[in-house]
């Protein structure tokens, strides 16, 4: 596979994390949840099926109002682990899917998405839409970001793209 290109057909969206608790921390944290509300009503028009995660929900809550009204009917996948991948229910989600392309979105970007960008790379292509992720400290988000354009995999050279 080496067409990067994204199609209603062949892509799905991952929100990843974003809960009340920790978007509190994040010093972006309206820019963020506006442009993660641009992706999920662009996958709702084009019909891309749409994961939404929570780490720990017992002590991080649940996810932010915002999100529970953009994504109505989707229940939240709960995680215990930083990459979404380390949850059997979120693999047979995204296997469900039948989609090779993954957009994702989220916070932390250095840690929860950064860790499953790596994870989902193994057997997908991976996009990181990068105005819809960040990070409490802007220094992270940086580094996530410049290291997630230099991840590969293998000798397919598969990289993590920026939308």
């Amino acid at each position: 596979m080496s067409d990067w290109r994204l199609t209603p057909q062949n892509a799905a969206l991952v929100v990843i994390d974003v809960q009340e608790k920790l978007m509190n921390a994040m010093s972006r944290r309206a820019e963020t949840l506006a442009s993660i509300d641009k992706l999920i009503r662009a996958a709702g028009v084009l019909q891309l099926p749409t994961l939404v995660t929570a780490q720990y929900i017992k002590g991080l809550g649940s996810v932010c109002a915002e999100i529970a009204e953009a994504t109505p009917g989707i229940v939240p996948l709960e995680k215990m682990t930083f990459s979404c991948c380390g949850s059997e229910e979120f693999m047979r989600a995204v296997k469900s899917t039948q989609r090779q392309r993954i957009i994702l979105c989220g916070i932390e970007a250095h840690v929860c998405v950064q860790q499953t960008a790596i994870d989902l790379m193994k057997d997908h292509f991976v996009y990181i839409a990068a105005d819809a992720v960040c990070s409490r400290h802007e220094m992270d988000y940086t580094v996530a970001i410049e290291r997630s354009a230099r991840l590969r995999r293998g000798h397919h050279h598969r990289r993590v793209r920026h939308l």
